[in-house]
């Protein structure tokens, strides 16, 4: 009994660690089904966190008094709202300290699909050349249309959401390059991070996800979509 129960943690222990970051200001009313999605994913190996920036609703203690029995829950409480740069940067710092292979950032408006995590690590690993991976993110109360399924840019700078507004099918289903990932669900390699260094704080609510993008294709990566990871989302309902 003993060897097949260390049989399984060294399983589990040899997958790729996942860090998975919520950034958070006054969303208590979005945290329920954030993290009852997360805890109940599919993928073993993975480390959720609350990043919240100084909340005044409660947030970080309805998270601790409902899921903190769970071992793989941690909350990070920021002394100000250091805004989704910075606040994300807080847990992007501790993942690369603390081992982890991936991290994926999250809104406090999304809602995981039990598999979203086991997907992207399968792709990541499967496409060592990407730095980044865009989940498919449907809209949280019209599932089946899309909200984004990664960043497009033109000549002259004007970002927008690949596919957002589109019905969602299999014109959807085929993983291909984008120019960037939406902050709302990101999912980073931590060895690309390394080489380009965290997210840029001086962009105020827009860009930042795009300019590390841009950064990870400087540095010699790519950056994909993955639309067999599915996340939905309360579109802007944490502007």
């Amino acid at each position: 009994m003993r060897q097949g129960a260390r049989a399984i943690l060294d399983y589990v222990m040899n997958m790729p660690l996942v860090h998975c970051f919520v950034i958070n200001w006054n969303g208590l009313e979005h945290l329920e089904a954030c993290f009852e999605a997360l805890l109940a994913g599919t993928y073993e190996n993975a480390r959720f966190v609350l990043i919240d920036n100084a909340s005044e609703d409660g947030s970080a203690e309805f998270v601790q008094g409902t899921y903190g029995y769970d071992p793989r829950l941690d909350i990070v409480v920021n002394a100000s709202n250091l805004g989704w740069s910075a606040g994300n940067n807080v847990g992007l710092e501790q993942a690369l300290d603390g081992g982890a292979d991936y991290v994926f950032l999250l809104n406090n408006d999304t809602v995981v699909a039990p598999d979203a995590i086991e997907r992207l690590v399968e792709m990541a690993a499967a496409r060592p050349e990407a730095g980044a991976l865009a989940p498919k993110m449907l809209l949280y109360d019209s599932p089946d249309i899309i909200n984004s399924v990664g960043l497009e840019c033109s000549v002259i700078g004007s970002t927008w959401d690949l596919g957002i507004g589109r019905l969602d099918g299999p014109h959807w289903a085929t993983p291909r390059k984008v120019i960037g990932v939406c902050g709302g669900a990101c999912f980073l390699r931590t060895s690309a991070l390394r080489k380009t260094g965290l997210l840029p704080t001086g962009f105020g609510i827009y860009l930042d996800d795009l300019d590390l993008c841009l950064r990870l294709w400087d540095a010699g990566y790519e950056v994909w979509n993955c639309p067999d990871a599915v996340v939905r989302h309360k579109y802007s309902a944490t502007m």
